[in-house]
C-alpha cells in the first residue's frame, strides 16, 4: 500500500485525513481543523496518508526537531474497517524512517480505567511495545490542554531507533520542553515539567530502573 507526504495542493486526501483524525480521536486529544492543514507548511513536520487507490486509510502526523534529537509520533489512525490489517505497522515504521537519528516519542493514553475501557488501554500499551516502544516507566506525563476539554492522563514512550542513549533527567526535561513548545505551542511551563521530572526522579529511585 504506497505511502504519500501530503503538501498544501492534496486538499481531497487531507479532506480524509481530518475524516480520519476526527472519527478517531476524541476531542480533548484534537487540534483544530486550521492547526492541522496549518501543519502542512512546517519544515519540522510530515503528514503522511495511506492509499488503497484513491481511497486514504491511515495517516501520521509526525514531528521531527531542528535543533534536539527527538521527533514526535503525534497522530497515527485508521479507518476502522482497515484495522488489524498491518496498516498501523507500516505507517510506525515510516515514520521511524523519517526520524532519522531522532529518538520517537509516542503518548499513549495511561491504564488508568477499568473492565473494557482498561483493557483497550492495555492493548494500546501493548501494541507500542510491539512495535518496539519503551514505556517511560514513573513519568506523570501531561498533555497540554488544547481546548475545553481537559486531555486524559497519559503515559510518554520512546522509540530508540538505531541510536544509543542513557535517558537522564536533564534529557528528558529537554524533550518535553521541545515537545510543549514546537509542537503545543505553550512555552513558559517550566514548573509544570519541573514536576514530571521530579515525581520521574522519586519513582526512578525506588525501582532502580534505567533506560538505555
Amino acid at each position: 500500500m504506497p505511502l504519500i507526504r501530503l503538501t498544501a495542493t492534496d486538499l481531497s486526501e487531507m479532506d480524509e485525513v481530518q475524516h480520519i483524525y476526527e472519527t478517531a480521536l476524541p476531542p480533548s486529544e484534537r487540534k483544530s481543523r486550521d492547526e492541522i492543514h496549518a501543519l502542512l507548511e512546517r519544515p519540522d513536520y510530515a503528514i503522511v496518508a495511506a492509499k488503497a487507490g484513491t481511497l486514504v486509510t491511515g495517516f501520521s502526523i509526525i514531528y521531527r526537531s531542528e535543533h534536539q534529537p527527538v521527533g514526535l509520533l503525534e497522530y497515527m489512525a485508521t479507518r476502522p474497517e482497515c484495522r488489524n490489517k498491518g496498516l498501523g505497522q507500516l505507517l510506525f515504521r515510516n515514520a521511524l524512517e523519517l526520524m532519522g537519528r531522532r529518538i520517537m516519542l509516542v503518548e499513549v493514553e495511561a491504564v488508568t480505567g477499568s473492565g473494557k475501557e482498561r483493557s483497550l488501554q492495555l492493548r494500546r500499551q501493548r501494541y507500542y511495545m510491539r512495535l518496539g516502544c519503551i514505556l517511560i516507566e514513573g513519568l506523570p506525563y501531561r498533555m497540554p490542554q488544547l481546548n475545553e476539554h481537559a486531555p486524559p492522563p497519559l503515559n510518554l514512550m520512546l522509540h530508540p531507533g538505531r541510536q544509543r542513549f542513557s535517558l537522564s533527567e536533564q534529557i528528558l526535561q529537554r524533550w518535553i520542553s521541545t515537545i510543549y513548545s514546537d509542537v503545543y505551542g505553550y512555552d513558559g511551563h517550566e514548573d509544570q515539567i519541573d514536576k514530571m521530572i521530579a515525581a520521574w526522579r522519586t519513582a526512578t529511585a525506588s525501582t532502580g530502573s534505567s533506560i538505555g
